[in-house]
């Protein structure tokens, strides 16, 4: 009983909260709202309204809105009381804004293409669209008329008011075209369909939008009918179709473009239809241009030429109605100072001929770009393509860039003209000399310099079926493409702009940050520098990236930069650092005006630019080093910018565009001149390039650099080979180019150089030390072995340094310690010797630096330990009683004279050492004569050598791989340092290493056991030095990295930078070289296994020592326990017996499940069978064979694999589609093999 009673409580219970939970339902939502409601920030939010249906006031607190079913109480709702019968709208637009008096914003925004939506108490929903509400079009809002018996749009919204009526119940199906976008020889017909029936299609041909008062319409019979529009093909068309049914909502529109290359080529004066001239909204008559010139096209190149350019790159086709571009007072192209976002036009964009994706279509915005590129006077526009719900899909999927880019999502594109760097620029300097390639250049030279940058290439462009000409296609810099390109929020990224007149831009701040005009982060950098406070620069910039950003400017000669064109980006949170990008650098070098290869850009210092930062840090001589370092790097040896590495990519992208120029010239080649502008004029300023510019170009602005004091006098040292791979033991000479100076290097990638440590010289020899001399009369066969450490010298005069004689008194007289006067008249020579001690090994470890300190009187020349140091006015070769070569003149003689001797360290000894030294008069008759050395030496902390670091005599032999870093020390200034990596035995390539296992998505929410797994397929050791992770992740490998033959290396997130992408990304791995090892793109949608998406296996690759195709699905399986197997194999091995028992543990029972799809659009049906295999059997291959008469069999159409047990997956087949009509039996069979 009292069971029973407790069960009746709860169900009493239940039926109340049920009751009451029903009185409040989302009455109505907006989710691409275009300003029909404003939220308090005057921006265009989503909205949700909820109704209270009771005739009681309703509380508010403890629901929750959501749009996550497994986030029920995603957003609390405000403590808010709606009264009986009433509205209450939130904002859904991601702000998080709890306010119990005013408006409130949710933490999340609503999808134009339908999601989950719920109101929920206590975890459940009680009002929801739990099957995803429809798609959501701008400004028409959805949800259930007042009686809650019909949901669909709304004829107009009514945020926080009883509802209008339900005008839509639904949407009419798309638009089919039976013919595809693209080019075409041969007339056609084009067949336009629509799945529901009674529906009317409506189509245009000249760009405009069809619907009920615009185009062709094609009505059916009756309601039941399934209408089609067959349209007649004969010409370049731009077919634009929507089909309209009486209470649906009409289809969206779709666009195919067909595009006739001989109609292209006729490209008319005065298209119809197309105003000539242009006039904008101030009634200024602009001289457009739409013609392909007669003068090209035929006559200077064929049209089959012609032909072959248009073809060269691929296409994209705008459409719009014509009035977007063309109307005085809307036009856009005519009116190209127009910016903002009330300047965004509504368009179609195909993606025509890409090379590794199909044609397809998107809508989206555009509106102008650009500052100078504006003028009416320059009509060949630059363009922005935005993506936005507006329009469509907010974000572009598409791989502009091909597969191999790293990423194909896209929020926007740049289309340039080419303004600057082309033939429609009115100076005649830039026209005359325009190669079209001069900004593409500066990224791919930062590129190879090391750093990220936009993705870009060339494309032609048609409007409405009319050649625009080619055009570069390149990526926008903001936030959104900071976040997709190095992972984040786009919220968590800022930056800035600097513009014309040296104006900041921001990106993404704060109000602020936005009055203010700069960053705070910004403003830092600034005060930092300004106080000369390197370690506060640091905390904002990368100063090797910096610097490297820098010099490119410099060496390139950019004009236009830095007061104009800078792009920088920066993460907040967690902090990073500022990145530079390269942007409209098309005014450097040659293209600034008359050919001057020593343009000089170095005096640069505009206020809160990277110049003003650069000049306030030249100051501090470490900065000053590194950048003569960085300098050394990129315009020596292998170097991004040295003329052949330079030439190498200005080369490469001209070629890209070669032909394609071909079409360009007969676009605009005469817009500034006749006869047009073509290839010949364009390899004349190509040929200056690459004999002028790139040969001459370094030694210049490293004397510009030289002369601002940012680059040192003394040369850096040169190696025999400059790094690579090199046998065992490889003997690796330096040269010294220097007239003097020592060679410093080190063998384990650290600097030989320190900062220095002020302190004075440790003598060795003073003024007063013991010595040994001898005056010959004659010779005694001595010849240079008394210069010697073990020469017996005990018969020779003991005295004192300061060695000499004055005829009379003299100058000389307090300098002498020890007179001779009896040397003159017998020997012009005088031998000396003089020992010195070095205490222990520590302290000859120490000497860094040696300088001999002398008072001559006229020559000599000094021996350390039978070594020759140093000579001067001494002969060559020494005898017995050689003269001095000239005098020195005594008020010179009377100073010391000090000589960096440092060259000789390796000669020294622990214990006893001696200088020897024959000082010279020029004849022995002289009347005065003096020697008087001193040795001392600085430590390496005094004089910044590092502890490793290496004084270099002779040639080393390199025994592992490693990179050697070197620098001339001359008279205590440093070079910029040389630095190489050599790779002693079999580096790493794409033929001996792969990657072998991914877990990018580790079960739970924390991505600290995502990991990355390397493996040596090879029967040798190899050396992973200088192999980089660049796409997906960023790591270096160290120069002591390798790997044994089959032994396998495992990254994880506290090794690499960034985090492997859950949705799947392309990841690159390139060798020492730059060249490609691997690089493919992971996912977790089918063909792709799933369960390695946060269920808890990892990513294997089947086989990996096979090295298969990375790329393809079928070279991957989800490991058979979670977490992966990090560092080892979970994959079984056959050892004979029954292979089929093996592969999919059948037990002689063949379990396949089949299933017959139709494709009712092709009138076609296909046969599916899946079988499931033994998840560790990787060295067998499975494949299903079909056939419709057991004797001619074809492999399936492989599918997909998915998961069915933690040792399992399922394999799916499909066999090639046939005929409805023609389908009898189909037979299907299993093929296993051994790899």
């Amino acid at each position: 009983m009292i069971k029973t009673l407790v069960i009746f409580c709860s169900l009493f219970f239940s039926i109340q909260i049920e009751k009451l939970y029903s009185d409040l339902i989302i009455s109505e939502f907006m989710a691409n709202n275009d300003g029909n409601l404003l939220d308090e920030d005057n921006e265009p939010s989503d909205w949700i309204e909820l109704s209270n249906r009771s005739n009681t006031p309703l509380s508010l607190d403890e629901y929750f809105l959501t749009d996550d079913e497994d986030e029920p109480k995603k957003w609390k709702l405000p403590n808010r009381v709606i009264p009986p019968n009433g509205y209450i709208v939130f904002f859904a637009s991601g702000k998080n804004r709890v306010n119990d008096q005013s408006e409130s914003h949710t933490n999340f925004s609503l999808s134009s293409n339908g999601e989950y939506l719920a109101l929920t108490f206590d975890g459940s929903p009680i009002s929801e669209f739990s099957q995803n509400y429809p798609d959501q079009y701008k400004n028409i809002s959805y949800g259930f008329n007042d009686t809650q018996k019909v949901e669909g749009y709304f004829s107009e919204p009514t945020p926080g008011k009883q509802n209008s009526l339900v005008r839509y119940t639904g949407k009419v199906a798309d638009t089919r075209f039976d013919i595809d976008r693209g080019f075409y020889n041969d007339p056609f017909n084009v067949t336009i369909t629509t799945k529901t029936k009674g529906a009317t299609i409506i189509y245009t041909t000249d760009g405009s939008n069809p619907n009920l008062e615009n185009g062709i319409k094609i009505t059916p019979n009756n309601l039941n009918h399934e209408v089609q529009a067959v349209v007649s093909i004969n010409k370049t068309t731009p077919l634009r179709a929507a089909a309209f049914k009486e209470g649906l909502l009409p289809s969206n529109i779709d666009t195919q473009t067909y595009l006739f290359l001989s109609d292209i080529l006729n490209q008319p004066r005065i298209p119809e239809g197309y105003p000539l001239p242009w006039v904008g909204r101030n009634g200024q008559a602009i001289g457009g241009d739409y013609e392909m010139d007669p003068n090209v096209v035929g006559k200077l190149y064929s049209r089959k030429e012609l032909s072959e350019a248009l073809l060269d790159i691929p296409t994209i086709s705008i459409v719009t109605n014509k009035e977007n571009l063309f109307d005085s007072q809307f036009g856009i192209q005519v009116n190209p100072r127009d910016s903002g976002i009330n300047s965004e036009r509504e368009i179609s964009v195909e993606f025509i001929n890409f090379e590794d994706s199909p044609n397809t279509q998107e809508d989206a915005g555009m509106r102008m770009n650009g500052n100078a590129s504006r003028l009416v006077s320059r009509p060949k526009h630059n363009f922005r393509v935005i993506f936005r719900d507006d329009y469509g899909d907010g974000t572009l999927k598409y791989p502009l860039f091909g597969e191999d880019a790293v990423t194909d999502r896209f929020n926007s594109f740049i289309l340039r003209g080419g303004n600057g760097n082309s033939w429609i620029h009115p100076s005649k300097n830039v026209y005359e000399n325009a190669m079209y390639i001069r900004d593409q250049w500066f990224r791919d030279a930062h590129q190879l310099m090391g750093y990220p940058e936009a993705l870009q290439r060339e494309v032609h462009v048609y409007f409405n079926g009319l050649y625009w000409g080619m055009h570069h296609l390149f990526e926008r810099i903001e936030e959104e493409w900071s976040a997709e390109r190095f992972g984040g929020k786009k919220e968590e990224w800022e930056g800035f702009r600097i513009v014309a007149g040296n104006k900041i831009e921001i990106i993404n701040g704060t109000t602020e940050e936005v009055q203010k005009g700069i960053h705070d982060s910004w403003q830092a950098v600034l005060e930092a520098a300004s106080n000369g406070n390197l370690e506060g620069v640091k905390e904002y910039l990368d100063l090797h990236s910096f610097i490297d950003y820098l010099i490119l400017n410099f060496q390139a000669g950019n004009s236009d930069w830095d007061q104009n064109n800078v792009r920088a980006m920066r993460r907040v949170s967690p902090p990073g650092k500022f990145m530079f990008f390269c942007h409209d650098s098309e005014r450097a070098g040659f293209n600034v005006g008359s050919p001057n290869v020593a343009i000089d850009v170095t005096n640069k210092n505009n206020a809160k630019a990277p110049t003003a930062i650069h000049s306030l840090l030249v100051k501090d001589p470490e900065y000053r080093l590194l950048f003569a370092d960085r300098v050394r790097l990129h315009l020596f040896n292998d170097g991004a910018l040295t003329p052949l590495n330079g030439a190498a990519l200005w080369r490469k992208r001209s070629e890209g565009i070669r032909n394609a120029l071909k079409a360009e010239s007969a676009r605009w080649g005469d817009y500034r001149k006749e006869p047009p502008l073509d290839l010949e004029d364009w390899q004349g300023a190509l040929n200056r390039e690459y004999n002028q510019w790139f040969p001459k170009r370094n030694p210049i602005v490293i004397n510009q650099f030289r002369s601002r004091g940012w680059y040192p006098n003394i040369e850096s040292p040169d190696f025999s080979q400059h790094g690579g791979q090199v046998t065992s033991n490889y003997s690796l000479s330096i040269k010294n180019p220097n007239t003097d100076g020592t060679v410093f290097y080190t063998l384990d990638g650290t600097d030989p150089r320190i900062p220095t440590m002020s302190s004075e010289d440790i003598e060795l020899i003073s003024e007063k030390a013991s010595a040994k001399i001898l005056i010959q009369s004659e010779d005694s066969g001595l010849d240079l072995n008394w210069t010697g450490l073990n020469f017996e010298d005990s018969s020779w005069q003991s005295g004192q340094n300061g060695i000499g004689f004055e005829r009379i008194a003299g100058d000389f007289d307090d300098s002498i310690n020890f007179p001779i006067l009896e040397m003159r008249g017998k020997n012009s020579s005088c031998l000396i010797r003089i020992p010195f001690e070095i205490s222990d090994k520590e302290t000859l470890n120490q000497i860094a630096s040696l300088k001999l300190h002398i008072k001559y009187d006229d020559g000599f020349a000094a021996f350390i330990n039978g070594k020759f140091a140093i000579g001067k006015n001494s002969p060559d070769p020494l005898l017995w009683n050689s003269r001095a070569t000239k005098s020195h003149p005594d008020q010179l003689a009377m100073e010391y004279e000090s000589i960096d001797i440092s060259k000789i360290i390796p000669e020294l000894f622990i214990g006893k050492n001696i200088l020897a030294i024959q000082g010279m008069n020029t004849s022995r008759a002289g009347s005065d004569f003096l020697i008087s050395p001193k040795l001392s030496y600085e430590t390496r902390s005094s004089i910044g050598v590092s502890n490793s670091a290496i004084t270099y005599s002779t040639p080393i032999s390199l025994s592992s791989s490693g990179t050697v870093k070197a620098r001339v020390l001359k008279e205590g200034t440093w070079s910029p340092i040389n630095e190489a990596k050599f790779i002693v035995g079999s580096p790493a390539n794409s033929d001996n290493l792969v990657i072998s296992e991914l877990l990018y998505n580790p079960r739970g929410n924390s991505e600290e056991n995502e990991f990355i797994e390397l493996m040596n397929i090879s029967d040798q050791r190899i050396e992973l030095s200088g192999v980089q992770f660049t796409n997906g992740i960023r790591y270096t490998f160290k120069d002591d990295e390798r790997l044994e033959p089959l032994q396998r290396l495992v990254l994880t997130p506290s090794d690499y930078e960034g985090q492997l992408d859950n949705g799947g990304e392309r990841i690159t791995l390139i060798d020492a070289d730059g060249k490609t090892i691997e690089s493919f793109r992971y996912n977790d949608k089918a063909p792709w296994f799933e369960s390695p998406d946060g269920e808890g296996p990892s990513l294997v690759r089947i086989s990996p020592e096979k090295a298969s195709d990375p790329d393809m699905a079928s070279s991957w399986r989800p490991s058979t326990t979670d977490n992966g197997n990090p560092g080892t194999s979970d994959a079984y091995s056959y050892e004979g017996g029954e292979l089929l028992d093996y592969a999919i543990n059948a037990n002689r029972k063949l379990p396949i499940r089949y299933e017959f799809i139709k494709d009712l659009n092709n009138d076609t049906t296909s046969l599916i069978c899946s079988i499931s295999r033994n998840l560790g059997a990787d060295d067998v291959l499975i494949t299903m064979e079909f056939s419709t008469n057991l004797k001619d069999w074809d492999e399936g159409i492989f599918l997909s694999d998915s998961l069915n047990s933690s040792d399992k997956n399922e394999i799916s087949w499909k066999s090639h589609p046939i005929s409805i009509n023609s389908a009898g039996k189909q037979f299907a069979r299993l093929k296993i093999s051994t790899r």
